[in-house]
């Protein structure tokens, strides 16, 4: 934490809230042990002392929910902040009503996350209010989601119904204005920090 404020000129500095400093410290007792969550509080105590600091009392709250694959799979909305999820579902026999399988199945992010921990990961990120699938989307071309069709749910609803059409709902899942701040103050990228402190 010291290395990280020390390369904020002095000049630059703020007085940080007492309220998201406490909070952060306290609850940082509880992630030490976890490299990625003990960063986020590290850059979130570090921005504190920034000049226009979207530092909110419940980030730190926010961390100590997540798991290291939360955090994780949030990084890769930094490259982008909106991408494809979708939920499998089959059709009931003889009728034209569908039955979900399963609920936010997400293909992107680190290959070495099983798909269906991505999909927990992502279930929990919403939850958090850090993501959220809005209800305005404008869903990509059915192209785009051909990929969904070599996940392990899919191949494995075929396999269990192979008499019923399974399909997908396609949908979008997206940064909220919550996560958009979160970011920028608990996972800032290096280029965004180097601008910001040159």
């Amino acid at each position: 934490l010291e290395a990280s404020v020390s390369k904020i000129p002095e000049e630059n500095r703020v007085e940080p809230s007492s309220q998201v400093v406490l909070q952060a410290l306290e609850q940082a007792k509880y992630c030490v042990e976890e490299p990625e969550l003990r960063k986020m509080f590290v850059s979130l105590l570090t921005s504190t002392v920034e000049p226009d600091s979207l530092a909110h009392p419940s980030f730190s709250t926010i961390i100590s929910q997540m798991s290291p694959t939360d955090a994780r799979m949030l990084e890769i909305f930094k490259r982008s902040p909106q991408y494809m999820i979708c939920d499998l579902r089959y059709t009931i026999s003889q009728t034209n009503v569908f039955q979900t399988l399963e609920s936010n199945i997400f293909l992107s992010g680190p290959n070495d996350i099983p798909q269906n921990i991505k999909s927990v990961s992502i279930s929990s990120l919403i939850h958090l209010g850090l993501l959220e699938i809005p209800f305005d989307q404008v869903i990509e071309p059915q192209s785009s989601y051909e990929i969904f069709k070599s996940s392990d749910a899919y191949c494995a609803a075929l396999r269990k119904y192979p008499e019923n059409e399974v399909d997908f709902e396609k949908k979008l899942v997206r940064l909220t204005r919550l996560g958009k701040s979160f970011i920028s103050c608990c996972l800032p990228s290096p280029r965004q920090y180097a601008r910001l402190h040159p």
